[in-house]
């Protein structure tokens, strides 16, 4: 009888003990906004004293698509979605752009185009505040600062898990950078006006918040804010 009731015991400690294999997942985005995938990149070249422009591209000259990785200012489409973490709800503005890695880079040799998704994760009060400015059409500039981001790209996708260009791996990442904030802030930048009797918005995209206020004159992407998907 003792036998049998210290089997028992054994077995119900077991059972206590025992645990399942259980994958974590993320919790994905709650809504995706339509993606902007055309904006005029317009660049006033200092040295002709003309304006150039581009699509979906700020260079200084006519962008060749071979040549259009290697150009910081690019995307090929821009989405705001939102997901909620730790029982808050922030906004995801990302980007998809075309970009590259030199093999060499201690000489410049070797350049490896890619496909790069960046993202910054802003506070519900952060993108109301953010659709009143560039309602008001007065020109200010608008900085929708954070130190919550970060990027993926295509780079070792042949690999695939963590490193497959996935929007599994895209929401780790968002994870991660709320949970861990990065110390210094990247910003896009922004403002509204009316041009010539259109109201329109300009913007750059994520990049240090230092003086990149000024490249809103002269170097930027433009759009008829009728066609800004954001607000």
């Amino acid at each position: 009888m003792k036998r049998i009731v210290l089997a028992l015991v054994v077995l119900a400690t077991l059972s206590l003990n025992a645990q399942s294999r259980v994958n974590k997942v993320m919790e994905g985005f709650t809504s995706k906004s339509e993606k902007i995938t055309k904006a005029t990149g317009w660049y006033e070249n200092t040295e002709t004293g003309k304006w150039v422009e581009n699509k979906n591209v700020i260079y200084r000259k006519k962008c060749e698509a071979f040549w259009v990785s290697r150009v910081s200012q690019n995307f090929n489409y821009l989405q705001l979605n939102e997901i909620t973490i730790n029982d808050t709800k922030y906004f995801v503005l990302l980007y998809e752009k075309q970009a590259g890695t030199y093999k060499y880079p201690t000489i410049k040799k070797g350049f490896e185009n890619e496909k790069r998704t960046l993202f910054s994760v802003f506070t519900q009060e952060q993108i109301d505040a953010f659709k009143t400015s560039l309602s008001a059409l007065d020109n200010s500039v608008i900085k929708l600062e954070s130190k919550m981001y970060g990027s993926i790209n295509d780079r070792f996708k042949i690999l695939g898990g963590e490193h497959a260009y996935t929007e599994e791996n895209l929401i780790n990442q968002i994870h991660k950078a709320v949970n861990k904030p990065g110390y210094y802030s990247t910003c896009f930048m922004f403002n509204s006006q009316t041009v010539d009797g259109e109201n329109v918005v300009r913007f750059r995209l994520q990049d240090i918040c230092e003086g990149q206020d000024k490249y809103l004159k002269t170097q930027y992407f433009e759009m008829p804010l009728s066609d800004f998907k954001f607000l």
